[in-house]
């Protein structure tokens, strides 16, 4: 099992269970070391450079890449697998059950995310999207993916309004 970050509750646990040092210090060390870095909700990611990999799948300039990738340049992640598949499909790099929205796995945390995009939501870089009525829209919106002048109209506004 790949695991790319822990609650801070996890690392104090690993770490009494291991050693007896002062788990503040030392988390701050391994932060400013680079080994760990801190989520804005306090998860820890055990190693930075491979989240760094992961989420510049999804942050990419790249057109071939865009244009397979749905409405991400109007800050919209679909969540369908022929999107994610664009995104981090390598499965030399990464296994299906990390990104795949059918993948069936009891690895995944919860049974509608897959981690890479449940990890995108922990980071708050992505955030989902419900309905008015609250019914998930099985969309993430990413700020970051905006683009720079506002556009005229989204297809995916269209479903927000509808629903």
């Amino acid at each position: 099992v790949t695991v790319f970050s822990m609650t801070y509750e996890e690392f104090t646990d690993l770490a009494f269970s291991n050693f007896s040092i002062d788990i503040k210090s030392a988390k701050e060390l391994f932060c400013f070391w680079g080994m760990l870095f801190e989520l804005s909700n306090g998860d820890l990611v055990l190693n930075p450079q491979q989240l760094a990999d992961v989420l510049a799948c999804v942050f990419t300039k790249e057109p071939d890449k865009i244009a397979r990738m749905g409405d991400t340049a109007n800050g919209i992640l679909w969540h369908r697998d022929s999107i994610v598949e664009a995104i981090w499909g390598d499965t030399s790099k990464y296994p299906k059950y990390l990104w795949s929205f059918e993948s069936t796995t009891s690895i995944i945390p919860t049974p509608e995310m897959p981690p890479f995009v449940n990890l995108l939501h922990r980071a708050e870089l992505g955030y989902p999207l419900y309905g008015p009525k609250g019914v998930p829209l099985g969309e993430t919106f990413i700020p970051a993916l905006l683009p720079q002048e506002p556009t005229e109209y989204s297809s995916t506004l269209s479903s927000l309004v509808s629903v």
